[in-house]
């Protein structure tokens, strides 16, 4: 995948953007991710590789040699991000001055707090993998403030999201009852009635039936049900159902072509 904006240099080896799945071609491109990826880039961007796209690709060698020494010299490195976004000439002052203080504000949160809204971020494109590390890593190291349960609890809950969207339901199981242990959160207790239902191999223990509400089980039950009933209606599977009505050689091989599909769309995930 390729993201195309309004200049393009000519490149032969674009610059891969691993978060967002996509190659790049120009500056202006570069400056796109920078600008709308702040939490992903503010810390990671301005490596060897980049500085070797910079120069060998984009013919930006004053500018790679720049950041270069900055990099060195162990200055501010959010400097070097509102360097690149001036360079482009794509984002007025306006705008950059609107990042910097976006970058401010980040800056003064606590390092467990960021790691989390980095998950969060990687949550919401689908790098599940990805945000199950960052997670992982805050958990393995918790803040030790007892006001930081809370977001303990938080990325105990959005751990158990990412297993489930990875089908990975034990796991997931698991997470959601440590959110819920520390929370008491009826989502977390919505979450593991679903995977129960679910994945047989998941069993929740009695108390966990015994805090669920005949209200509660009725409006799940309800809500699990219509979910169900979307996705037997999705495009996708009136698609299978056609290819399948249309000769078994065809539809076989549309079928084969869409598991290869899912494949490589899971492998990106993880």
């Amino acid at each position: 995948m390729s993201l195309r904006l309004c200049r393009s240099e000519k490149v032969k080896n674009p610059y891969y953007v691993s978060f967002l799945g996509v190659h790049l071609y120009s500056s202006q491109e570069l400056a796109y991710v920078i600008y709308h990826y702040p939490l992903l880039v503010m810390d990671h961007l301005v490596d060897d590789r980049l500085l070797d796209f910079l120069r060998e690709e984009l013919n930006l060698g004053f500018l790679a040699l720049k950041l270069e020494n900055w990099r060195k010299s162990g200055e501010d490195l959010d400097e070097m991000l509102m360097f690149l976004l001036q360079e482009s000439d794509y984002y007025s002052a306006n705008e950059i001055s609107e990042y910097r203080q976006t970058l401010s504000s980040y800056r003064k949160q606590p390092a467990a707090q960021i790691k989390k809204l980095r998950g969060d971020a990687l949550f919401g494109m689908r790098q599940y993998g990805k945000a199950v590390k960052l997670y992982q890593e805050i958990l393995d190291n918790p803040p030790e403030e007892a006001a930081e349960e809370q977001l303990t609890a938080q990325v105990w809950n959005n751990l158990g999201a990412c297993y489930g969207r990875m089908f990975l339901f034990d796991k997931a199981a698991e997470a959601f009852e440590k959110a819920y242990n520390r929370s008491g959160s009826r989502d977390c207790l919505r979450s593991l009635y679903w995977i129960e239902k679910l994945d047989s191999r998941v069993t929740l223990g009695e108390r966990f039936h015994a805090a669920i509400t005949q209200e509660e089980q009725e409006a799940w039950d309800a809500q699990l049900s219509a979910a169900r009933e979307k996705a037997a209606q999705s495009d996708l599977v009136k698609q299978v159902e056609t290819w399948f009505g249309d000769g078994a050689e065809d539809g076989e091989k549309a079928a084969r072509e869409l598991v290869e599909t899912w494949k490589s769309e899971y492998r990106a995930m993880v």
